[in-house]
């Protein structure tokens, strides 16, 4: 039943940023779907082992996916879930609120070597990015990292 939340009470929105794309569902207290959308967006690979994506073209998903549901609905929604690729970093600028460079996504090799030494010499967590610009993202003066709902939640 799509768009007919009306007759369920409120609803919650459920949006899930997954590696090639975003969804936004709508779900009932029961559990039940009443509407769904998707979009996909691109992945890059500038180099071999490297996997990068567009934190502005996942956001136009989320925004999309979350237009095209709400419309559709006659009830409330009670509240919005956010699940994402928590692995995946975005570097971003928190005075422009823009992304600095693409995601770096869970998939990509670039720092496996270092983390393999880190996780050697006992280190639990590290966040280590690689990227040409950030000697410049750091003279502009508030740069943030974070995964792609931080990103989001922080502008």
């Amino acid at each position: 039943m799509r768009g007919d939340a009306s007759m369920m009470g409120p609803v919650v929105l459920a949006i899930d940023a997954g590696t090639t794309s975003v969804r936004t569902l709508a779900v009932t207290a029961d559990g039940s779907v009443v509407d769904h959308a998707q979009r996909e967006f691109p992945q890059y690979f500038p180099r071999p082992g490297w996997v990068e994506h567009d934190a502005a073209e996942i956001w136009d998903a989320v925004a999309s996916t979350l237009v095209e549901v709400t419309d559709r609905l006659d009830g409330p929604v009670a509240a919005i879930g956010i699940t994402d690729q928590r692995e995946t970093v975005v570097a971003w600028d928190a005075s422009t609120g823009m992304p600095r460079h693409r995601a770096i996504v869970w998939q990509d090799r670039r720092t496996a070597g270092h983390c393999d030494r880190l996780a050697d010499d006992g280190h639990l967590a590290v966040l280590l990015i690689h990227f040409a610009r950030l000697a410049e993202i750091r003279e502009l003066g508030r740069p943030c990292f974070g995964d792609q709902h931080v990103f989001r939640l922080d502008v």
